[in-house]
């Protein structure tokens, strides 16, 4: 960042920036309110901003704006609670990309334990996962970043271990983690994939996988096939073609400890976070009897290796 540049990125919903302690399953301390900062609330942070910037007032010593403060500062969350780290970049300057293949051996949709995360790009296991999308029984969505507070559908960090187990989602998980993988920044998938409908949503979401069975998620994206182009012209795929996607996240900073795993799902629907593809063409005006399930397709071999790939800490 430059210094008329500033970042900060908390554990928040839409309604409680700086106030939080507790954001879902996970309580996060003390620290992660704004207080663990230079100032003391968000409304502080505003009236220093615009003292600063609407009536050219010098910055106090040692606020958010004066230039010996770090004009990055994210919290960096954890299954146990979390802290603040600060600097000048983001992504960091020690920050790299890591990739991460698909593997499984063609039931990654019916067990937790089929589909895999590798270092390395092999030719064991089948070569496509498939599972059947039916946009009148969307998966659910659960935690993360919604605005909205629904009875079943609240902001933040939950277990989404149960969601993770029905037959229209697919996981690929690692092994063990040898040593801490610390996410910090954005991260996408390239997803080799396919659908017998005239177009398709492709969802992702990222989980920290405990050693007592709980998937916490921390971060999750979508695209819509029809617009894996450009981005603003549609074109519709071909029903049963593969179709190589980039499913971005959102940029996040999170700490999964040595000895747990990192999961990766693949879903077409997060209800309501996004609205359920109808599998039409023009997904805005489809009736509901041209409402329909529809197989979707993951291929992961060697001419299609689909993979994570996510900006981590060296």
């Amino acid at each position: 960042t430059t210094r008329d540049q500033y970042l900060i990125a908390g554990p928040y919903h839409h309604m409680n920036i700086g106030q939080t302690m507790c954001l879902g399953d996970v309580d996060f301390g003390p620290r992660a309110s704004l207080t663990g900062l230079t100032f003391s609330s968000f409304a502080e942070l505003e009236v220093g901003f615009f003292d600063v910037y609407l009536k050219g007032q010098e910055p106090p010593a040692d606020s958010m704006f004066d230039e010996r403060t770090p004009s990055v500062q994210t919290f960096r969350m954890h299954d146990d609670g979390g802290e603040w780290i600060t600097g000048n970049d983001w992504p960091a300057p020690d920050t790299v990309e890591q990739t991460l293949f698909l593997e499984s051996d063609g039931e990654a949709n019916s067990t937790l334990h089929d589909g895999r995360l590798t270092d390395e790009r092999t030719t064991d296991g089948a070569a496509k996962d498939r599972y059947l999308h039916n946009p009148k029984d969307p998966v659910p969505s659960r935690g993360g970043p919604m605005s909205a507070r629904y009875v079943d559908h609240q902001p933040g960090v939950h277990d989404v271990s149960d969601i993770q187990r029905r037959a229209d989602v697919l996981t690929y998980t690692s092994g063990p983690l040898e040593q801490p993988l610390e996410i910090a920044g954005s991260g996408h998938v390239t997803l080799f994939c396919a659908t017998e409908a005239a177009d398709a949503d492709f969802i992702v979401r990222l989980s920290h996988v405990l050693d007592d069975g709980r998937a916490l998620n921390i971060v999750e994206g979508g695209q819509r096939l029809q617009y894996c182009g450009d981005g603003y012209v549609p074109e519709p795929p071909t029903p049963g073609e593969c179709v190589e996607a980039r499913v971005e996240f959102w940029d996040t900073h999170y700490r999964i400890p040595a000895g747990d795993r990192l999961r990766l799902e693949v879903k077409s629907t997060s209800f309501p976070r996004f609205d359920p593809h109808p599998g039409t063409a023009n997904p805005w005006e489809a009736t509901d009897d041209e409402v329909t399930p529809a197989e979707q397709t993951v291929f992961h071999d060697q001419e299609r290796p689909s993979a994570l790939t996510i900006d981590v800490m060296e």
